[in-house]
């Protein structure tokens, strides 16, 4: 418990607490204490397992959502005329030859509808070149993408996403089979040249809505079909997207100030910080409980001050100074928390691995969740605490110690 030391500047006994004892009294103090600390310790439990386990699953749900956004991989930086109208051969050309462009690819989309076999269904129709996989995170799951020579000749092929495919004929492989494209009233019959896994299934997971299925083709194609879809977007696959503002530049002195551009970059910024900010407004909702377990600490400790009166003026008498008294109270409420706060880890650590054995999820309890409830533990004992500590430190001790 307390240590007292026999000679002090060679006058008189003192009363010294050492931190080592500060630890082994908090520790005597809370088991002796009974029901009432160890429903302390549950609270603090309670609250610890919900905000480790919403910020574990939120977490995941972060990691989640940025490999479909790396799958999907709709980045780089997008050229377009202020009006609308094509790229001229002149710009694509000063495009490609800046430094840090590592690929460049004419983009054309239009709407229409889709049939393969006996279904129908609506599509966005993107108009592509050979440099699609060089842009865009394309996964290939069958076949060859278009080729320059079949861009160059309008090749009447298509390349279809793996969720359609799998629709009509309950597999993904589906090279050679004919699908049927409308575009602007004008029906073409399109070779299936590729099967790569589907993007937009990924986008309405994370838009929360139905998305159509995208079909690329070769943009000369998709012109001969809808005359008005243009090439208006230049798709490039930079170093260094903040390095767009000096490529843009150099476009407006050579072709006049007509040019823009827009980062899709930030875009898939502005979906993780979505998702990141949803984790931690859950996690602060779940907080909430640690406030009331953080409220029943405190009345434990006022309680605790309430029944030991008498001891506290028994160590102020013999030579404690306020500091002290509220050295070791404050240790109390601060060992109380983190007991509560270590086995709302562990608790939370169980249901993690639990809804990893349930659903087969590729879960990882996060060591930044541990951090963080260890951090929430060691404050709400600090912050709890200190008003009791504070209370018992200004006890009058010759009133203490005449308490019954």
């Amino acid at each position: 418990m307390c240590c007292f030391s026999p000679i002090c500047n060679g006058k008189e006994r003192w009363f010294v607490l050492y931190p080592i004892d500060l630890l082994v009294l908090a520790g005597k103090n809370i088991f002796r204490a009974g029901i009432r600390t160890k429903l302390c310790v549950l609270a603090i439990c309670v609250g610890i397992t919900s905000v480790s386990s919403v910020l574990s699953f939120g977490l995941l749900a972060g990691d989640s959502v940025q490999q479909e956004l790396d799958r999907i991989g709709v980045g780089g930086v997008a050229f377009y005329h202020k009006a609308g109208e094509s790229l001229s051969e002149q710009a694509v050309e000063t495009i490609a030859s800046a430094n840090g462009v590592h690929a460049v690819m004419p983009l054309a989309i239009a709407s229409g509808t889709i049939q393969l076999r006996n279904l129908s269904s609506s599509a966005g129709i993107l108009g592509i070149d050979q440099a699609l996989s060089d842009v865009f995170q394309i996964e290939v799951y069958h076949g060859s993408l278009p080729t320059a020579a079949q861009v160059r000749e309008a090749a009447k092929i298509a390349v279809i996403d793996a969720d359609f495919a799998q629709k009509v004929y309950k597999r993904t492989n589906v090279i050679g089979k004919t699908l049927y494209v409308t575009v602007n009233g004008r029906k073409e019959a399109m070779e299936i040249c590729a099967v790569i896994r589907s993007q937009s299934a990924g986008i309405s997971m994370m838009v929360g809505g139905k998305m159509p299925y995208l079909v690329y083709m070769p943009y000369t194609t998709l012109q001969t079909m809808d005359p008005a879809a243009q090439t208006d977007k230049l798709i490039t696959n930079l170093d260094d997207p903040d390095a767009a503002d000096n490529m843009l530049e150099k476009l407006n002195r050579a072709e006049g100030t007509n040019y823009l551009y827009e980062n899709l970059n930030q875009y898939l910024d502005s979906f993780s910080a979505i998702t990141d900010t949803i984790a931690f407004l859950i996690s602060g909702i779940a907080g909430i409980s640690v406030v009331v377990g953080g409220i029943g600490v405190m009345n434990a400790m006022v309680s605790s001050i309430d029944t030991r009166t008498r001891e506290i003026g028994i160590y102020r008498a013999l030579g404690a100074k306020k500091r002290e008294i509220m050295q070791t109270f404050l240790c109390e409420a601060m060992l109380l928390c983190l007991i509560g706060g270590l086995l709302g880890i562990v608790c939370s650590y169980g249901i993690v691995c639990l809804f990893q054995k349930l659903f087969d999820a590729a879960l990882h309890y996060q060591r930044e969740s541990i951090l963080i409830s260890l951090g929430i533990s060691a404050v709400c004992g600090v912050l709890f605490g200190m008003l009791p500590a504070l209370r018992a430190a200004k006890l009058d001790p010759i009133k203490a110690i005449h308490t019954e």
